[in-house]
């Protein structure tokens, strides 16, 4: 077999164990080690003879190395598998593969367009008294599986300044812990249905933290899994337990294993803590996972775990984190969640899939709230409110920008002729860049324009009573390195001639003291109105975290929206912004793209084709 020379990113606990199982694959070399800390990974370089870096952009482009191994904190994944793909480098990546869904299927889709291998390195599939374990449930032998129990406990984690203890970089013990047991027993009884799950987690106790899960299968078992970072130093042990209909199996590493070791006074001369407990396997599991990539990755065959299977695990994290925050079911499927008995459901998934959902609640008899945009495209929109209108459903659109108090104060005034006729408005919808699919223009038809333009055209339909008549637009990407536009500028005529420009930027960046902001200046006959909905803040300094924060203290423009859906529902009343209210809005931003391609003015209405 032709060797294999790899690159190892992070010279951590997890780059030291997987440099130390490559010594023992006779077919790989290590070839390249990054670190970012200077003097770190010196010695790790020196033992397995390879070229150290401080830069991954070096290790990556290192003629070299074949194929990059990732152990970096969990929130460095998903820039580091990017980097190796994009140079055609084969990738190794640790657990958990991202800290969100977004950035996972970015992170697959990535590796699959450019024809690179990617493995994730979700070990207990390798542990053999998990792979024996499956086997004697596959055989048969105990019956059909019924409860099954999982526990995988430890102190809390040190990292480099504390990784594990940010819940930015951090996915705490449910995705750092009970992702490996997510792992395990969905490849051994399938699909989950439900997630439930409360952690221990808060502010109060950095230092500590435990969650408890629980699993309802789609196939019947229900399973329970204990993750904890809150036992006594040095400890760590797993256990599980699968009670079936004809029998039991069971494990516990505190019992099942064959050494113990206690010194009274070690060789090293070095103050004994705990009795050190072994179970010796020839070869490592971690070893043994390692080697069947390389055997994969050369003879082109498919691994044990997959991508796609790690995926799934953070989908399972990912509904526990939801569980425990709502203290309520999480439903991996949105179909088994619409089998439920319900009266409404809101839809808030990427924007390419709000058809299918709407469609499929309105078949089922369940009205909507739908995140906007409602759609991507007008023949997606019009048949979802041709679905609702079908069977008798009402079809919400979430514009939550029309509850806040200044908002209605606004359109009073307005209404009260405060500034007389409106001849001209400067609007802005700013913010943050927000990653993860609000940048794949496949998922959400477009970027800051069909991510910002829908609030502010809402505003101005329902405050000046008038439609837009004509669009002009300017965008482009100028400050992200994504692929869709970052920067929008639109001009927008409405129909009893007064007109509006409006700034869809993504332009507030990481530093600023909140997300963004909705402002009006509005030019009348008579006067001058300024609108600023998010003005009501207090600005709130802090040393620790050198970050100056804008905290609301105005109205929760949300919660209003979401109770005024509620009762409407509830008292079976008509819905104040309708799908097509959410149709109208979404005409005006695809004018807006359709206008950037002609470099002309757009007229409404559009082509239903767009």
């Amino acid at each position: 077999m032709k060797e294999i020379r790899i690159g190892i990113i992070g010279a951590g606990t997890m780059g030291g164990v997987h440099a130390s199982c490559y010594q023992e694959i006779p077919e790989v070399q290590v070839a390249a080690i990054c670190e970012f800390e200077p003097g770190e990974g010196r010695e790790l370089a020196q033992k397995t003879g390879a070229k150290l870096y401080s830069s991954v952009d070096a290790l990556i482009e290192d003629p070299a190395v074949e194929v990059v191994d990732i152990c970096t904190p969990t929130h460095l994944h998903a820039q580091h598998v990017l980097q190796a793909a994009a140079a055609g480098k084969h990738v190794i990546c640790e657990k958990p593969l991202a800290r969100n869904l977004s950035e996972a299927e970015k992170m697959i889709e990535t590796c699959d367009k450019v024809g690179v291998k990617l493995f994730v390195g979700h070990v207990v599939r390798f542990f053999p008294e998990y792979t024996l374990a499956r086997r004697i449930l596959e055989s048969g032998r105990i019956g059909k599986p019924a409860v099954i129990r999982t526990s995988r406990n430890g102190s809390f984690p040190r990292g480099k300044q504390n990784w594990f203890g940010n819940r930015q970089l951090s996915l705490g013990p449910i995705g750092d812990l009970l992702i490996h047991d997510f792992d395990f027993l969905r490849w051994c009884f399938g699909e989950v249905e439900r997630v439930y799950a409360k952690t221990l987690h808060s502010g109060q106790l950095p230092d500590l933290d435990y969650a408890l899960v629980t699993l309802r299968f789609r196939r019947g078992p229900l399973a329970h899994c204990e993750g904890s970072w809150a036992h006594a130093p040095g400890t760590f042990f797993v256990r599980f337990e699968i009670a079936a209909s004809d029998g039991l199996i069971e494990y516990d590493s505190r019992k099942n294993i064959p050494i113990t070791l206690t010194q009274r006074k070690p060789i090293d001369g070095t103050t004994p803590r705990v009795a050190i407990p072994e179970s010796p396997l020839t070869e490592s599991p971690y070893t043994t996972e390692l080697r069947h990539f390389i055997l994969c990755l050369t003879q082109g065959t498919e691994p044990l775990v997959t991508a796609y299977d790690a995926l799934k695990a953070l989908e399972i994290e990912r509904g526990g984190k939801v569980a425990q925050e709502l203290a309520v079911n999480y439903f991996t499927d949105y179909r088994a969640l619409l089998d439920q008995d319900l009266d409404a459901v809101v839809v808030c998934s990427e924007n390419v899939r709000h058809r299918e959902m709407v469609v499929a609640a309105a078949e089922r008899g369940v009205h909507v709230l739908c995140e906007k945009p409602i759609a991507t495209t007008l023949a997606d929109a019009e048949e979802m409110i041709s679905a609702c209108q079908r069977n008798g459903i009402k079809l919400g659109i979430a514009f939550p920008c029309r509850y806040g108090a200044a908002s209605k104060r606004l359109k009073n005034l307005l209404d009260q002729g405060a500034v007389g006729e409106v001849l001209a408005i400067m609007a802005t919808n700013h913010g943050k860049m927000p990653g993860g699919w609000f940048v794949d223009k496949q998922l959400a038809g477009g970027g800051a324009v069909m991510d910002h333009t829908v609030h502010v055209v809402d505003l101005l339909r329902w405050m000046l009573k008038q439609e837009v008549t004509r669009v002009y637009a300017e965008m482009d990407t100028l400050m992200h390195p994504i692929e869709v536009e970052d920067c929008g500028l639109l001009t927008l005529e409405m129909e009893k001639g007064s007109f509006a420009t409006l700034d869809a930027s993504w332009s507030r960046p990481k530093s600023y003291p909140t997300w963004g902001d909705v402002t009006m200046e509005i030019v009348g006959t008579q006067g001058i109105l300024s609108f600023d909905l998010f003005a009501q803040t207090l600005s709130v300094y802090e040393d620790v975290d050198n970050r100056v924060a804008w905290e609301n203290w105005g109205d929760n423009l949300d919660l209003e929206m979401l109770r005024d859906f509620a009762q409407r529902i509830a008292n079976d009343q008509p819905l104040w912004i309708t799908g097509e209210d959410g149709m109208k809005a979404l005409e005006v931003a695809l004018a807006a793209y359709e206008s950037y391609k002609l470099h002309q003015p757009v007229t409404l209405p559009i082509s239903r084709n767009l």
